[in-house]
């Protein structure tokens, strides 16, 4: 889309403007150009108008053409100085000067500066032969503390804050992936107790809704009161569906779902076909689950007692080293 083309008569119009509002609009934080003590804002654009302004000035190291305040350089009260702002839009181009003052800050931080300079500059004069200088401890009458700049800088903290943040972070993950392994080794530690209490009671003539519901009952008023049991929770979980209208079969395998584990899921298949074809085959299959799941817990727990004798190698080589020690010192020391 083409640019908006300003006419002449337009660009003065607008140069006339601003003219007016161009001393107000540069100065900052500052009262009025007559007492300048901090930084101008300059600006090369102005909004909703086509001009582009350089900015010019008489005293370079006092104040820059960005309108940037170089007190340090300012060696009396105040100093004036004059601002040139030339609008330039195409061919067409003015000027304006603005003539400023820049003063020092009415708070004395200038002579409070050069001051604290006179009496350091002062203590190393009467002390410019010792090893140490020992620095002013009042200036004016004036309790003084000097302290060292901080090698620190801002990249580096933010850095450490980073990766403080990514090793809290990590270390959220990592406890939440114990905790995962947690409840996976728990529930497949219990699921032979599961699996053989529901086939007892299929046995003794139960349904599987009732037996299911025997089982959470028998937890709820025995078991809860101990250490919390993640397979039974989620049997907790099922009921409440089941309570709400949800069909059997979807309730069962949304069970299988959430524990997680093969043997889990392979036990809600097993009741989601017994719901589907009827309840003549789900005892033997059950039985067969049972047998299974016991013969898995008894290797898990052969594989447990092998993990937990190589754990025990590590200290039982420290107390070889340090008998050894013990005998083998005082052999050579007798020598």
């Amino acid at each position: 889309m083409p640019q908006k083309q300003w006419k002449e008569e337009e660009i003065r119009r607008q140069w006339l403007l601003q003219k007016e509002r161009l001393p107000e609009t540069i100065l900052g934080e500052n009262d009025n150009l007559q007492q300048v003590v901090g930084d101008l804002q300059l600006p090369s654009k102005i909004a909703g108008l086509p001009f582009t302004v350089n900015w010019y000035s008489t005293d370079y190291s006092l104040i820059g053409f960005d309108g940037k305040l170089h007190r340090e350089a300012l060696k009396e009260d105040s100093k004036g100085v004059v601002l040139t702002a030339e609008f330039v839009y195409g061919d067409w181009r003015d000027t304006m000067k603005i003539p400023i003052v820049v003063c020092r800050r009415a708070d004395g931080e200038e002579d409070k500066r050069e001051t604290i300079k006179g009496a350091l500059a002062e203590s190393l004069k009467e002390q410019g032969y010792e090893e140490t200088v020992r620095l002013p401890e009042s200036v004016d009458n004036k309790p003084v503390r000097f302290f060292t700049e901080s090698s620190v800088s801002p990249a580096m903290l933010l850095g450490v804050a980073c990766l403080g943040i990514l090793a809290v972070l990590l270390a959220k993950v990592g406890e939440h992936r114990k905790q995962l392994e947690k409840r996976s080794e728990q529930m497949q530690r219990d699921y032979p107790d599961v699996i053989t209490k529901l086939t007892l009671l299929l046995e003794a003539g139960m349904t599987i809704r009732y037996a299911w519901e025997r089982i959470v009952n028998d937890y709820l008023k025995y078991g809860n009161s101990k250490e919390k049991r993640y397979a039974y929770e989620e049997m907790i979980k099922t009921r409440h569906q089941l309570q709400l209208g949800m069909p059997e079969a979807t309730a069962y395998a949304q069970f299988g779902r959430r524990c997680g584990t093969i043997v889990y899921l392979r036990f809600s298949s097993v009741l989601v076909q017994n719901l589907e074809k009827g309840t003549g085959s789900i005892i033997p299959l059950l039985r067969k689950e049972a047998e299974e799941a016991m013969c898995e817990r008894k290797e898990h727990a052969r594989q447990m007692g092998e993990e937990a004798g190589t754990k025990l190698l590590l200290p039982m080589a420290g107390m070889l080293i340090l008998v050894l020690l013990i005998v083998m010192v005082p052999a050579f020391m007798s020598f």
